[in-house]
C-alpha cells in the first residue's frame, strides 16, 4: 500500500508541503530519496528539515511497509525501538506485543494496542520481506531500511594497532615453591667435606721432629 508522506505520523500538513516541494510525495520517495547519508543530507538542506527528525519519519515508512501496521502501529514500534522491518522479524511476539502496551500507556499514541495474534502477524510477515530483501542485489533491492545519518563518519573507521607485540601476553615466570630448595641446600652442607679442618697430619709430623733435632755444638 501506498502511503502519502503527509499520512506518516508527526508528518501533517506544513512538513508535507515542504517534502513534497523536493519531490517527496509518498512514504516510498522518502525511502529512496534519503536511502544514504548523502541524499538525506541533500534532502536535509532542500527541506529545511533535520536529518534526525527525517530518520524518525523513515523508520516509522519502512515498518508501514508490512501489512497492518499502518501509520499509527508505525509510530508505535518505532517508539518502542523498533526501527525496521529487518529488526521486527527478529522479535519475540510476547515481548513487542507487551512493550507495545507499556509504551502506549505512557506515550499515548494509539487509541488502542495490537492484540498477540495481530503482532504474530506482523512479524511472520517482516520475516518473509527480510528474506527478499537480503536475496534482492542492492542495485535493485526494494525500498527498505533506511540509511542512517551521517553524524560521525569517522567512528566506523578501524584504527590500526601500531604495535601488534603489545597485544600478546607474556607468559608469568614459574616461581619455586621455597620448600622444594630447603633439602636441597640441607643436604648439600651434610654432604659437602670440612675442608677448613682437615687435621695437616704431614706437616705436623714435619715440624715435631724439627723440634726432636738436639743443637750441634760448634
Amino acid at each position: 500500500m501506498t502511503y502519502k508522506i503527509e499520512g506518516i505520523e508527526g508528518i501533517g500538513t506544513q512538513f508535507g508541503q515542504q517534502l513534497m516541494s523536493v519531490g517527496v510525495n509518498t512514504a516510498a520517495d522518502l525511502l529512496e530519496k534519503c536511502s544514504t547519508p548523502e541524499k538525506l543530507r541533500q534532502v536535509e538542506l532542500a527541506s529545511g528539515i533535520s536529518a534526525k527528525q527525517l530518520s524518525t519519519w523513515m523508520r516509522q515508512a519502512d515498518l508501514m511497509r508490512v501489512s497492518g501496521i499502518g501509520t499509527e502501529f508505525g509510530q508505535l514500534l518505532e517508539r518502542s525501538g523498533v526501527e525496521s522491518v529487518k529488526e521486527l522479524a527478529t522479535r519475540t511476539p510476547e515481548n513487542i506485543t507487551q512493550l507495545l502496551a507499556r509504551v502506549n500507556e505512557e506515550k499515548h499514541l494509539t487509541r488502542a494496542v495490537p492484540a498477540l495474534k495481530t503482532v504474530e502477524g506482523w512479524i511472520d510477515r517482516a520475516k518473509v520481506m527480510a528474506a527478499a530483501d537480503a536475496a534482492t542485489p542492492a542495485a535493485s533491492k526494494p525500498l527498505g531500511t533506511p540509511a542512517p545519518a551521517a553524524t560521525d563518519k569517522t567512528s566506523h573507521v578501524a584504527t590500526p594497532p601500531s604495535d601488534k607485540t603489545s597485544h600478546m601476553a607474556t607468559p608469568p615466570a614459574k616461581s619455586v615453591p621455597t620448600e622444594s630448595l630447603e633439602p636441597a641446600v640441607s643436604q648439600t652442607y651434610r654432604t659437602a667435606p670440612d675442608t677448613s679442618r682437615a687435621p695437616m697430619s704431614g706437616n705436623r709430623e714435619k715440624i715435631e721432629a724439627t723440634e726432636r733435632v738436639p743443637a750441634m755444638s760448634h
